[in-house]
């Protein structure tokens, strides 16, 4: 489909929304960016509209629970900006569940960073905690890797929800 226009809808923690227009990837896909400028509980939904087969046509996509925005003296932690799985083996099975999360350090210094991921029930289905990570100071993404394996024996196949993101910088 041609001239379709793509926009996430990001509800905040106080109830206001933010239109954020996707542009598309040329992969099939589309990507767009926003920094959010409160803490807590944000969600997502994606609109499409345009035409198809000379037809108006608008889509909309199931609210998407994403990463709790959390904020200290030493790192904002934003939604999350991507997630890709990996075969790292190269046996058609996803090892990890990669999600990016932006960043930003107040600090150059060793941090830590955790998360669980859970179902839409709340069920925690996998946790992780980094090894210490020495990091510069400024903008950046944090990486989380979750276990394949894990989601796979967990009998989940999404959709996910990320929380309980902290990073905490060593004293």
């Amino acid at each position: 489909l041609s001239g379709v226009a793509v926009v996430a809808l990001l509800t905040q923690p106080d109830g206001s929304v933010v239109e954020v227009p996707l542009q598309e990837d040329g992969q099939g896909g589309y990507a767009g960016s926003h920094v959010v400028s409160q803490s807590g509980r944000h969600t997502l939904v994606a609109r499409a509209t345009g035409l198809a087969d000379g037809q108006p046509f608008e889509r909309t996509a199931p609210e998407i629970p994403v990463v709790e925005a959390v904020s200290s003296d030493e790192a904002t932690l934003m939604a999350v900006a991507g997630e890709q799985t990996r075969d790292d083996d190269g046996d058609g099975y996803h090892d990890w569940l990669e999600i990016e999360v932006p960043s930003t350090l107040a600090a150059a210094g060793d941090y830590l960073v955790s998360s669980r991921l859970v179902d839409t029930n709340g069920n925690e289905l996998c946790s992780i905690t980094s090894d210490w990570l020495e990091r510069p100071a400024g903008a950046q993404s944090l990486v989380l890797r979750f276990s394949g394996r894990t989601l796979v024996e967990r009998g989940v196949d999404g959709p996910y929800t990320l929380t309980d993101v902290k990073s905490v910088k060593a004293k």
